[in-house]
This record gives C-alpha cells, sequence and structure tokens, in this order.
C-alpha cells in the first residue's frame, strides 16, 4: 500500500468481508468509534499502534518488506501470464486461500 487511502480501502475491504461493525472494531481495538470510522474512511493518517490493532482486530497483520518484493507481489496480481513467484509470494497467495477458506466454511456452517 502506498497510501492511507489504499490502507483504509483494505481494512474497509477487511470489515465487510468478516462482517464487523465499526463499534466491534472499536471494542476490540480500545478506540473510539469516531478514530475508527476516520481510519476507515481514509480521512487520518493512524498512528502505527492504532493501525496495527485495527489490521490484528480484522484479522490482518501488517507486514513490511523489500519495495523490490512488494513490486513483484503487486504485478503478480494484475499479470495472470507470470508463472514464477517467489517464496514469500506464494507464502501470501497460500494465507489468502487459507483465510479464504476458513470464510466459506463458516458461511456454510
Amino acid at each position: 500500500m502506498k497510501s492511507p487511502i489504499e490502507f483504509s480501502r483494505t481494512l474497509t475491504t477487511a470489515k465487510e468481508q468478516r462482517g464487523v461493525t465499526q463499534k466491534e472494531i472499536a471494542e476490540r481495538t480500545g478506540l473510539s468509534p469516531l478514530a475508527v470510522s476516520q481510519m476507515l474512511d481514509g480521512k487520518v493518517s493512524p498512528r502505527l499502534s492504532n493501525a496495527m490493532a485495527v489490521a490484528d482486530a480484522l484479522g490482518l497483520e501488517m507486514v513490511l518488506m523489500p519495495k523490490g518484493a512488494a513490486e513483484s507481489f503487486e504485478n503478480s496480481n494484475r499479470a495472470p501470464e507470470r508463472t514464477v513467484r517467489s517464496a514469500l509470494e506464494q507464502r501470501l497467495s497460500t494465507m489468502q486461500r487459507n483465510a479464504a477458506d476458513g470464510k466459506n466454511k463458516e458461511s456454510k456452517e
């Protein structure tokens, strides 16, 4: 992610996928509902500790990686013809599939 608005979109997507309310996020993190709302709307650049808390409440992990790896990962999502992936890309892809599978199991039960 290269901007606070991209970060907020990622959080909002995770919130919607998990069916969590802003109030629940606020309760889980100890942040005010207003702070959560502003973060999800991209109106503020949150403190790192607050961003980590919200990400954690949504089942996400914030990861720092070299720019080259991040660019390669971003490009792999846009270029389906690419067949060689780094070990990091493979691990992240597996984690995303596992998270999606877990969500699908929950919705079927």
